[in-house]
């Protein structure tokens, strides 16, 4: 049925990477914690928790940890042997399929047990891996079937990302990223969040506050001026959006600089 190749489990690994390359093999990746950027055939994806990721052999593919955050990921890389299976969803399309889960809990118990008999090696280790495998892909593709989201609208998300990237620190709308694409306003938010698993305010917010982060501990500029800096309309609206998204106000992260260096 499958030749398997590896099966593998990335725990928090810093500065993980993989460089650019035509994969020789199928992959399948679930997320579990953390960030993962691909870039497969120069399309950009971000892999978060419950995101199911299949790249087919003969893609090229270059990966790394999103924003230098660490994660945790299943990976099983794998050639399907059998004539049978090219009637799996997953497998027939030839192309690679990224779309989250409803039934994350399920799916990580499913890759926790083909890891634990992949590593293990038990007797009978080689069959019992070939049913959990066979097992899980049926059941992904049955779950695709109804999720399966196009390379165009992948493309098309890429591009609000990489306007919203351009122009984070200037007074934009989602409807600026709308005409960016060419569609309209309700359109974009309803395919930036099927792609991207947010809306294009959510991520600009979510980009603005990365590079808060970045002037507050490497600057010395006070609140207003970030704010400004960052395109916020006053500096309250900054602290109500950081704190939403991180937790504890601005402040806080000097603050806690400071007494570490005193430290």
């Amino acid at each position: 049925m499958f030749d398997i190749f590896s099966i593998s489990f990335d725990n928090e690994i810093p500065d993980w990477k993989m460089p650019l390359k035509r994969l020789p093999e199928n992959i399948i990746v679930l997320m579990i914690e953390g960030e993962v950027d691909y870039w497969l055939d120069d399309i950009h994806l971000r892999l978060q928790k419950g995101d199911v990721l299949y790249i087919p052999k003969g893609t090229l593919r270059e990966s790394r940890n999103a924003m230098g955050q660490k994660h945790k990921k299943y990976t099983i890389l794998f050639h399907e042997i059998s004539p049978e299976l090219q009637q799996l969803s997953i497998i027939k399309r030839h192309q690679f399929t990224h779309f989250r889960t409803k039934k994350f809990a399920y799916l990580e118990q499913k890759m926790s047990i083909l890891y634990q008999e992949y590593l293990n090696r038990n007797h009978y280790y080689e069959l019992m891996c070939q049913g959990e495998l066979l097992h899980l892909m049926a059941y992904i593709s049955r779950e695709m079937d109804t999720k399966y989201i196009s390379p165009q609208k992948i493309q098309f998300a890429n591009l609000i990302e990489g306007y919203i990237q351009s122009y984070y620190n200037e007074n934009i709308s989602t409807k600026d990223t709308a005409n960016h694409i060419n569609r309209s306003t309700s359109y974009a938010i309803r395919l930036f969040k099927e792609v991207k698993g947010m809306t294009p305010m959510n991520y600009l917010h979510y980009i603005r506050i990365v590079h808060a982060r970045e002037l507050l501990l490497n600057t010395t500029r006070n609140m207003q001026q970030i704010a400004n800096d960052l395109g916020f309309c006053d500096q309250a609206h900054f602290n109500r959006v950081y704190k939403k998204l991180i937790g504890e106000p601005p402040s806080a992260i000097r603050r806690n600089h400071s007494s570490n260096d005193s430290g």
